[in-house]
């Protein structure tokens, strides 16, 4: 996931000046072929944490957030994904894992690790990020045409 986030989050610039020249650049087609191989090689480990049975205890709350985390890439509208994403991190507490022994210190650990590395994602304008409202194209898009 972290390859991911810094895959997409490369091709993301704070420069509004350049989003015109950037998808002609060959930087910018360098990036968005390596956030694109990032997603085609995330998504499959996703799908075979999923398919591994649920054996202790300590299982089920990584299938979960893995099952979370393939529904949030693969929603296709910014604003689903923002509100499961909110669902998720106010409800954060009833998937952490309690308890003391070494190996549910370790599963709490990577859970609070993936919660953060998923605010960070969803930091990223593509995912819902606060750089301007989802699915909106402006003035020129075609509804306005009509």
């Amino acid at each position: 996931m972290a390859t991911f986030y810094v895959a997409r989050s490369e091709i993301i610039t704070p420069l509004p000046w350049l989003t015109f020249a950037l998808p002609f650049s060959p930087e910018f087609a360098q990036d968005f072929s390596a956030a694109e191989a990032a997603e085609e090689d995330l998504l499959p480990r996703l799908t075979h944490v999923l398919d591994q049975p649920v054996e202790r205890d300590l299982d089920r709350p990584l299938s979960l957030l893995a099952l979370n985390l393939k529904a949030l890439l693969s929603m296709e509208d910014d604003g689903d994904r923002v509100h499961l994403h909110g669902l998720m991190t106010q409800n954060a507490g009833l998937l952490l894992v309690p308890g003391g022994p070494p190996a549910a210190r370790r599963v709490r650990a990577l859970q609070e690790h993936f919660f953060r590395s998923v605010a960070r994602l969803m930091s990223i304008e593509d995912y819902g990020g606060q750089a301007r409202e989802p699915e909106d194209d402006g003035p020129d898009a075609p509804g306005y045409a009509a």
